[in-house]
């Protein structure tokens, strides 16, 4: 009975059992209820007191999971309950009333309160962030395997019940789920946006067990999103330190070196998380996104349809999918993918900032601006917003302001070799020759870097093509453009044969 109630611990402790609501006012659910957890010998008051709130939240969530079930519908999500409980967008706060320790028995009172519509919101947002979801599954995992864990020293002991060693390893597993809980706590955190509660909550966890891994991931995304990039470079590298064959913790870090345009150790984290688990969809998103980056849209085309393969309701793989056909001419699927993507998710960063693009595209500059200007109060350390938004002033002829993105974009990001670019044409744009100059030779340089270590870059030979242009250097300018050409890169090709170029 013991493991049954566990095993059903470790399914629902972190994750809230949510439904759709059939209602449209608010109404808030308390369920309250006690337990009593007996002692055995080798329990003391912690451990008691551990065990006893994981059965009591157990209780409190099952009932609340009856609740949710007569008073909603499932239509529009269309999930089976083990895929509720996998698709659980937030955790709930069980509070204590009351608890008393008499040496044999911890007897305890608690209580829980949630609003079905509120679930529901919660619900729908973090379906859409597939990273997150991972990590409530990771979570899950652990619980499951520490509730194991327990179960089988219990009964071992019940046959040795002096056996030391087992005793010490009985009292470090229930010490493993009072450390999953400040985990939770640290999640609960960063899904209400408090990121530097959060943080702290894992920091926690962390320093009472270093070898927490999977503490370590998720430390390391929320410093990026607080663009605290070298830590978390830092926490992400220990992670796979500590786990080789963590996928996880390689998407973490394939995502890192993408926001700091670090492409190429982007795309080997990438590549490594997908050998591991080749049904990550969050994989794909990323490789895809790099793919993008890299001017590489077939590749990206065939990561974003395999990530809507496994992922078939999230907007990120859309969004993808979307890109992909945007860069490979087909504007018409581009604007469908992305209207599905709007339409799970309309209010997120990654949303907004293609959208800013798209509306540049068809010339609606006014429109992309305030986009960028979205994504960049919910992210505000993404360099690729702050470059959306610098080349949307430029088109504005708004170069002093262009210039201040393009700053920004090269602080967070200094591997962001367009950027260079974009600042020194900003800056000849302005007048200033001397600056532009400047600007202009170190984005000659990082590209010669770029096609020293991949010769076959195209959008490398026409971005340092387009600096040589800028120098003044036209021989050189047409030579890297030719090669781009050669290469596949269709500006480049549409340069040239709009001055009647061949190549």
């Amino acid at each position: 009975m013991m493991k049954s109630s566990l095993i059903r611990i470790s399914l629902i402790f972190i994750l809230l059992i949510l439904f759709i609501p059939n209602h449209t006012s608010a109404e808030l659910k308390t369920i309250t209820r006690e337990y009593a957890y007996p002692a055995s010998e080798y329990d003391n008051e912690e451990s008691c007191r551990e065990l006893a709130v994981k059965q009591v939240t157990r209780l409190l969530l099952e009932e609340l999971g009856v609740y949710y079930e007569s008073h909603t519908e499932i239509v529009n999500f269309q999930l089976t309950k083990d895929q509720i409980t996998a698709y659980s967008a937030a955790t709930v706060s069980v509070k204590v009333m009351d608890e008393r320790w008499d040496g044999k028995t911890f007897w305890l009172k608690a209580e829980v309160s949630a609003d079905p519509q509120e679930a529901f919101e919660k619900v729908h947002s973090l379906r859409q962030d597939l990273q997150k979801m991972r990590e409530l599954e990771e979570t899950r995992k652990k619980v499951e395997e520490l509730s194991a864990e327990i179960e089988r020293l219990k009964s071992e002991l019940k046959t040795d019940p002096t056996n030391e060693k087992k005793i010490s390893q009985y009292m470090k597993a229930i010490e493993g789920l009072s450390i999953i809980e400040m985990f939770r706590k640290g999640i609960e955190l960063s899904i209400s946006g408090k990121l530097q509660e959060a943080i702290q909550e894992l920091s926690n966890a962390i320093q009472k067990n270093p070898q927490y891994a999977l503490a370590y991931a998720i430390r390391a995304h929320l410093n990026t999103k607080l663009g605290k990039n070298d830590n978390a470079i830092e926490d992400s590298n220990k992670a796979i330190e500590l786990d080789p064959n963590f996928a996880f913790a390689y998407v973490g870090r394939s995502y890192i070196y993408f926001r700091l345009r670090d492409l190429e150790r982007g795309l080997i984290d990438a590549n490594r998380a997908i050998v591991l688990d080749p049904n990550y969809s969050y994989a794909y998103v990323i490789r895809g996104a790099l793919f993008s980056a890299l001017h590489n849209h077939e590749g990206q085309l065939k990561d974003a349809e395999k990530a809507v393969r496994l992922s078939p309701d999230n907007s990120l793989a859309y969004l993808c999918l979307g890109d992909a056909h945007f860069g490979l001419g087909n504007k018409i699927r581009a604007y469908w993918y992305l209207r599905k993507a709007i339409n799970l998710d309309p209010d997120s960063a990654e949303v907004y900032n293609v959208r800013a693009l798209f509306e540049v595209k068809r010339g609606n500059y006014d429109e992309g601006l305030d986009y960028t200007n979205k994504a960049i109060k919910l992210d505000p350390y993404n360099a690729q917003a702050y470059s959306n938004r610098g080349a949307i002033y430029f088109r504005k002829k708004d170069y002093s302001q262009a210039i201040t993105d393009f700053n920004i974009v090269i602080d967070i990001a200094p591997k962001y070799t367009f950027a260079y670019l974009s600042r020194g044409i900003a800056y000849a744009k302005q007048g200033d020759k001397r600056q532009s100059i400047n600007d202009l030779k170190i984005a000659v340089n990082d590209f010669n870097k770029v096609i020293d270590l991949e010769p076959n870059r195209s959008e490398a030979y026409f971005g340092r093509g387009l600096a040589y242009h800028w120098l003044g250097n036209i021989k050189q300018a047409i030579s890297d453009w030719k090669t781009a050409a050669k290469l596949g890169h269709k500006d480049a090709q549409k340069m040239l044969r709009d001055k009647g170029i061949e190549w």
